[in-house]
């Protein structure tokens, strides 16, 4: 069993453009080469498929609102990719984590990725690789996995471990159950991945603890105005580190498969400020 690399429905979208690739020994006349695919695609290399990139308004989207919902990315393959998952968080050696929180559980496989070749291929899949591709440039930086298993809430945070603000980090998030608001799907502060501005600092100073968001704003922290992300299995959520996040009303089990990538360290600035 393993993920095929691109899904039929892809080739029958773009396979015959793809077969229009220009061959030539050079790559020189770029825009020669270019001409053959439709729009939002470019070629890997020469001679080989067209790989579906971010158009301009979702990559304009992603840098204004600070995440990204991709429907159906991986639709094609989410059995498969549901079957490894389950299959590496049952496992007694996976190295599993348990984190335990006020209101419930999560269970934690770092590095998940690596525990079983569907998941890994998932690294090299090109419909993952045109992501940060199209967000953070040719020269990304694969940085980690992971799997959790949660039964629990997460209130209002930034992901900040192992990830300096000068460096800009995306987070692909795959749920593998079906979720809306009211079941425990991820919500967002669009925006707060301006972590220098006004608006972020104010919204940070409650982050962190339930109590201290009603401290803070006289409301209990799920009545600050985020936005529910529903998903359906084979949806891919990208997510800036900076983006202020949390999941509520989380009834029940719900899966979630991570994967991070990030700029070189050499490359100064975080791009999204």
């Amino acid at each position: 069993m393993r993920v095929q690399p691109l899904s039929q429905a892809w080739h029958a979208k773009f396979g015959s453009a793809a077969a229009l690739l220009y061959t030539g020994a050079s790559r020189s006349d770029d825009t020669r080469e270019r001409a053959a695919f439709p729009r939002g695609c470019r070629p890997l290399t020469t001679g080989k498929a067209c790989i579906p990139m971010l158009n301009e308004q979702q990559i304009r989207y992603f840098h204004s609102f600070g995440y990204l919902l991709l429907e159906g990315l991986l639709a094609e393959d989410v059995s498969d990719i549901s079957a490894a998952f389950d299959a590496v968080m049952q496992d007694p050696d996976n190295g599993a984590t348990q984190l335990d929180y006020a209101n419930g559980d999560r269970l934690m496989v770092p590095a998940i990725a690596e525990h079983h070749p569907v998941l890994r291929a998932l690294k090299s899949d090109p419909r993952i690789t045109s992501i940060p591709d199209s967000l953070i440039g040719s020269q990304w930086e694969y940085a980690e996995s992971s799997g959790d298993v949660m039964d629990c809430e997460t209130t209002w945070h930034r992901d900040v471990y192992h990830s300096p603000l000068t460096q800009f980090h995306i987070k692909l998030l795959m749920y593998l159950d079906p979720l809306t608001a009211s079941t425990g799907a991820l919500r967002v502060l669009p925006g707060t991945h301006y972590y220098q501005d006004r608006y972020v600092k104010d919204v940070l100073s409650g982050q962190g603890f339930p109590d201290r968001m009603e401290e803070v704003f006289g409301v209990a922290a799920h009545q600050l105005p985020g936005v529910p992300i529903a998903t359906t299995p084979g949806d891919v959520i990208v997510l800036n580190f900076r983006t202020v996040h949390a999941s509520f009303c989380g009834a029940g089990t719900r899966r979630l498969l991570n994967m991070n990538y990030r700029e070189p360290a050499s490359s100064g600035a975080e791009q999204a400020n």
